[in-house]
């Protein structure tokens, strides 16, 4: 068992670097400032720029070099599969529940961890959804197991499962199968 955790982007700050009794209008981003968690502007008071400081990630450096802005939206990426569309770490997922790699989290090309839900049951084919309360799309698989939902989303951290159990009838052990490449699972003592 295991699980990625990622923070939705806030906006944490905002400052005024320059005259703070005046609120200058940002005009461009300043590129060469630009980190996973800011954004700074040149602005149309001259001498004063604009930062925008978020408590997550907002970007994420590509293997171009370049910051990028993430987008955790799920996207079709091959027949039955849906990834995130921009992340620094890559999330793909599964429409059908009974596909032996549910999640696959890929961190680089030689690092990556999968897993299914053993004994998941047939069902209809998942698509993303906007849930209630998220701005993330998530894959829903309803009644995966018996009285077991399994909610899948990806984010600029990683992976976020949800399992809901709907009665106490659901079973009190889920085993996930892990598939890796290049990582070992360890149990800690």
């Amino acid at each position: 068992w295991f699980m990625l955790s990622w923070i939705t982007p806030r906006m944490a700050a905002q400052r005024w670097v320059g005259d703070p009794d005046h609120s200058p209008v940002p005009t461009s981003e300043l590129m060469g400032r630009r980190n996973s968690t800011s954004k700074t502007f040149a602005t149309t008071s001259p001498g004063q720029l604009v930062s925008q400081a978020y408590s997550g990630p907002i970007q994420f450096r590509g293997t171009d070099g370049v910051m990028h802005d993430t987008d955790p939206t799920l996207v079709a990426s091959a027949p039955g599969r849906f990834a995130t569309k921009a992340t620094a770490i890559g999330v793909d997922l599964a429409s059908s529940p009974t596909d032996a790699n549910l999640a696959t989290v890929t961190f680089d090309a030689g690092h990556s961890v999968a897993f299914g839900l053993s004994g998941a049951l047939p069902g209809a084919a998942a698509s993303p959804q906007t849930l209630a309360g998220s701005s993330t799309p998530s894959i829903v698989h309803p009644a995966i197991l018996p009285d077991v939902n399994l909610e899948l989303k990806g984010g600029s951290g990683g992976l976020n499962e949800t399992i809901v159990l709907t009665s106490p009838s659901a079973p009190e052990t889920l085993a996930f199968p892990l598939h890796l490449k290049g990582l070992t699972a360890t149990i800690d003592p």
